[in-house]
């Protein structure tokens, strides 16, 4: 498994992943790495990023970059609200991923729930040294 969502390499370690039970499938991943490549572009945008929803968000003092990313393929479609931030030397990445199919009416209302309580999890995201 990659460190985060858009990881062309294998520069980091994934140290958390979440699941929601429910008809869609999401999950809460946390991903770091002390590369310094992925320090380098640690905040950088992947292709296909919806530049309305870029946005800086303080998880426990620290800034992290927000964006969110959504890929459609015929009727199955992925969207990804990530979080980046470069603190104590390292990048932390914090992916919040919602697949399913349908992409209309209900499929993306279940969608939208699913993100909503992967959501809740930062509240409860602590950095320690």
């Amino acid at each position: 498994a990659q460190w985060h969502a858009f990881a062309d390499g294998r520069e980091g370690r994934r140290l958390l992943t979440l699941k929601v039970p429910g008809e869609v499938d999401a999950r809460f991943q946390l991903g770091a790495s002390r590369n310094t490549k992925a320090l380098t572009h640690c905040k950088d945008l992947p292709e296909g990023v919806d530049q309305e929803s870029k946005q800086t968000q303080t998880i426990d003092d620290v800034a992290f970059t927000r964006f969110d990313v959504t890929r459609t393929d015929g009727d199955q479609y992925t969207t990804i609200r990530s979080y980046r931030a470069t603190y104590t030397e390292s990048c932390y990445a914090i992916d919040l991923i919602a697949r399913g199919s349908g992409g209309q009416g209900q499929a993306a209302d279940r969608q939208t729930e699913a993100l909503e309580t992967l959501q809740t999890v930062l509240d409860g995201v602590r950095f320690t040294e």
